[in-house]
């Protein structure tokens, strides 16, 4: 089993539940000039879904796990992007 997936499954139970309402929304917070881009949306999006992730699981787990500050942006990002994927 790979350190991402024994980390998603050790968080899994953990995750907060989200209504839709609360699910990042695409193109908020983007420089109007930027709209055109579709990368500079997407990034954007991708962007505010790490940052939602880091500060949903900061106050359960910065104290528990070692090092948490100094992974837990890369762990949010690899989960981001596994959930494109998957």
């Amino acid at each position: 089993m790979g350190m991402f997936t024994a980390f998603s499954l050790l968080l899994r139970p953990q995750l907060p539940k989200t209504s839709r309402s609360e699910q990042p929304r695409v193109g908020i917070g983007v420089d109007p000039r930027d709209t055109v881009n579709p990368w500079a949306v997407f990034g954007n999006y991708v962007d505010r879904v790490v940052i939602q992730c880091v500060n949903d699981l900061t106050p359960k787990w910065s104290g528990t796990l070692a090092g948490f500050d100094v992974f837990i942006w890369d762990q949010c990002y690899a989960m981001e992007q596994s959930l494109g994927i998957d």
